[in-house]
């Protein structure tokens, strides 16, 4: 049951069989190696009715946080996974992050960025 109060705790649950429009972001392997790619792909596109998801296939834990960085005041404010552990996954309906274009970045590692456009 301890699995169920950790999943209770974070956003709730997307049904994502409601999204025929699907997006997906990797976290590489090795992305915490400064330089390595870190976000396949880079930059995503995506229309407002897709859900878009990133999955960690690191061996260490990642974010996918809103914002240019730590010092963007807008930081974590259209989404933020929180810490993804390694094969987790964070998924956000595209409406809810809005029309444009939304840079991103990993809070452990800022210098992996990528960025999602949303029209």
């Amino acid at each position: 049951m301890e699995e169920g109060a950790n999943k209770a705790a974070a956003s709730p649950a997307i049904d994502e069989s409601k999204f025929t429009n699907k997006v997906a972001i990797t976290i590489l392997k090795g992305a915490s190696t400064q330089g390595n790619p870190n976000y396949d792909p880079d930059t995503s596109k995506a229309s407002t009715d897709a859900l878009v998801t990133w999955t960690n296939a690191d061996m260490t834990i990642h974010t996918a946080t809103s914002g240019s960085g730590p010092q963007d005041p807008s930081s974590g404010k259209l989404f933020d996974s929180n810490f993804l552990n390694p094969n987790q996954k964070y998924s956000v309906p595209a409406s809810k992050i809005g029309p444009g274009d939304h840079p991103y970045y990993c809070k452990i590692h800022p210098y992996m960025t990528g960025k999602i456009t949303i029209g």
